[in-house]
């Protein structure tokens, strides 16, 4: 008796954990496609861009000798291909889901980003 009560325990147990691990494989398949419809993975592109521009800017505003000119573009640029090395798109991908998962529920609005006017 005591066995069969144990074992519907564990069934019940083991349901529940089925129930709430395919609830969190949808929310990340939403989460995902919430990304993809939304570009994510560029603007990370924009933004590494974006900070080549300032940071050339910048330099050119704080007046430096010319010949500290190649030095600063060799060290920028090592820079730059470090954070586009480390904080590429596939590398950052489970990170921004975790992120979006943990935020927001699954309930995302995702017709109104597959909708033509958005797009």
């Amino acid at each position: 008796m005591k066995i069969k009560f144990s074992m519907v325990i564990l069934i019940i147990i083991t349901s529940f954990y089925s129930i709430a691990n395919a609830d969190e494989v949808s929310h990340r398949e939403a989460v995902e496609e919430l990304l993809r419809l939304t570009n994510v993975n560029k603007i990370s592109e924009q933004i590494f861009k974006q900070m080549n521009s300032i940071m050339e800017q910048q330099f050119n505003v704080m007046g430096l000798p010319d010949e500290q000119s190649p030095i600063l573009k060799k060290y920028t640029g090592k820079l730059t291909a470090i954070l586009e090395k480390e904080l590429n798109w596939d590398k950052m991908k489970d990170q921004y889901i975790t992120i979006y998962t943990n935020t927001f529920t699954e309930n995302l609005k995702l017709p109104f980003y597959i909708s033509v006017d958005y797009l």
